[in-house]
């Protein structure tokens, strides 16, 4: 699975800055419970074709990825400060 995304390298006078985003679809049903929005998550063959395929083409690939194939668990809030980087915070919340 890869999340659907844009790069670009911009080149200035003395340094190049590279820029970078992730592409957002509405939320399929199980990730609907915690926002309306979700990353356009692709499979093999929807990364292969993201890659190759002609802009008008890869638009098709923006829909919410099928929540069957999706787990959803708690994990601490602590995730939402970047000082807090140890390993037991990608464990399941009790």
């Amino acid at each position: 699975m890869a999340l659907a995304g844009l790069w670009e390298m911009r080149k200035g006078e003395d340094q190049a800055i590279e820029l970078g985003t992730i592409i957002n679809t509405a939320a399929n049903e199980l990730m609907a419970e915690l926002h309306n929005r979700m990353p356009v998550l692709l499979d093999p063959q929807g990364f292969a074709w993201w890659m190759t395929g002609q802009t008008e083409e890869v638009g098709q690939l923006l829909t919410p990825y099928p929540s069957k194939d999706l787990d959803a668990y708690p994990i601490s809030r602590r995730v939402n400060n970047p000082r807090h980087e140890r390993p037991e915070l990608l464990e399941w919340a009790a």
